[in-house]
């Protein structure tokens, strides 16, 4: 079955990367993707493919942007399922657009064996949604049957996407540590260069608190920290 994927970016290359990287799959029919160029183009497009099952969209776009584009989507009430695609600098729009209910988030430069990975994952609970609705319509089992199965399948995968926004979340804040303390470790450097010559008691107090090694296993300790939040 094809998984209609509609994928808005104004950057002009954006097509070619990715109809080349997933061009194997476009071709075995597994994926056929609909670009667009902003969030109006991208409304268009939705009213002309209704059978389309994710949204992959860049946040920072002309005439409308991804996170207007998310809230027109949730105020029609369909049933499509957002990646966002955005800066680490744009960590605030993207904890917003997290909070309209995206299902994920990748970062630019876009890694794509990462955008494959998680639009798999968003394509799969898209696949679930639709077998419980299926699920709902059949007459393989007693109406009352069905619809707590449902209902259960159904709080089984929002607390599926609330542990995927948790981990999301608990990313996004080391990403701000990260950039606060690289921050304070190039102003920290800055300083050293053009007051090199220090007090007495600014350079026993450097000795004291150990600064030469503070500066340089900070960055280590963020990543480590970052790298356990994206563990399973």
């Amino acid at each position: 079955m094809t998984e209609y994927i509609l994928f808005v970016d104004d950057e002009p290359l954006i097509k070619r990367l990715v109809t080349h990287y997933f061009r194997h799959k476009i071709r075995q029919g597994e994926y056929e993707f609909i670009f667009a160029h902003n969030g109006r183009d991208a409304l268009e497009k939705i009213q002309a493919y209704p059978q389309i099952d994710l949204l992959v969209t860049d946040i920072n776009m002309p005439e409308i942007d991804g996170l207007t584009l998310l809230s027109k989507i949730r105020d029609l009430d369909l049933d499509i399922k957002a990646v966002i695609v955005s800066a680490y600098e744009d960590l605030k729009n993207i904890r917003r657009a997290m909070n309209q209910g995206a299902f994920d988030f990748i970062t630019k430069p876009i890694d794509f064996q990462e955008l494959e990975s998680t639009m798999n994952r968003a394509l799969e609970y898209v696949r679930e949604i639709k077998n419980k609705s299926s699920l709902m319509s059949s007459d393989q089992l007693p109406e009352v049957e069905s619809k707590e199965i449902y209902v259960n399948n159904q709080l089984v995968l929002e607390k599926q996407q609330e542990i995927n926004y948790s981990n999301n979340s608990d990313y996004i804040h080391f990403q701000e540590i990260e950039t606060g303390v690289n921050q304070l470790i190039n102003h920290l450097r800055l300083y050293q260069q053009d007051f090199p010559l220090a007090s007495p008691q600014i350079l026993q107090n450097a000795k004291d608190i150990d600064l030469s090694s503070l500066l340089l296993g900070l960055p280590t300790t963020i990543q480590s920290m970052k790298n356990k939040t994206n563990q399973p």
